[in-house]
């Protein structure tokens, strides 16, 4: 199902990376990569902590939007820039995937710079009711 929710993303928004993300605040390590349009690099499975930075800030404590539409901007947002750019890619977007007010994950999305205008933007917040199910298929059963 991800792999849907992705090529309607490819389609609607474009991208060279693409990302889904899932978050569960009661792991030691709460954030658990569910898919990726690169998973030679952003494996599936992969597991890692929540940062004390102006990305968690945004994104998991005010439930909001990350635009990134630089390589400076991605450089100083995220500490794998390098592979990050190595893509080709010089902006990203983070979108909280929010219900009943707890961010369930994000999507991530990275593509050429300055490519997120508001348009994308607008798209992608559109699209963003069909990852719902996916993500919750995933969190009761494990898998969607």
């Amino acid at each position: 199902m991800f792999a849907e929710v992705a090529r309607a993303y490819q389609s609607e928004v474009g991208f060279r990376l693409f990302t889904i993300t899932a978050i569960d605040q009661s792991l030691p390590k709460p954030v658990r990569r569910l898919w990726s349009s690169h998973p030679e690099l952003y494996p599936i499975g992969g597991d890692k902590e929540l940062a004390s930075d102006a990305w968690t800030d945004k994104v998991m404590g005010s439930q909001q939007l990350m635009i990134c539409n630089t390589a400076s901007d991605i450089a100083a947002t995220y500490p794998d820039h390098d592979v990050i750019d190595s893509l080709g890619c010089g902006s990203g977007m983070n979108l909280p995937i929010v219900l009943a007010g707890e961010v369930l994950g994000t999507l991530n999305i990275f593509n050429a710079a300055r490519w997120f205008d508001e348009e994308r933007i607008d798209r992608a917040h559109a699209m963003l009711a069909l990852v719902y199910a996916p993500m919750l298929l995933t969190r009761i059963f494990g898998k969607a």
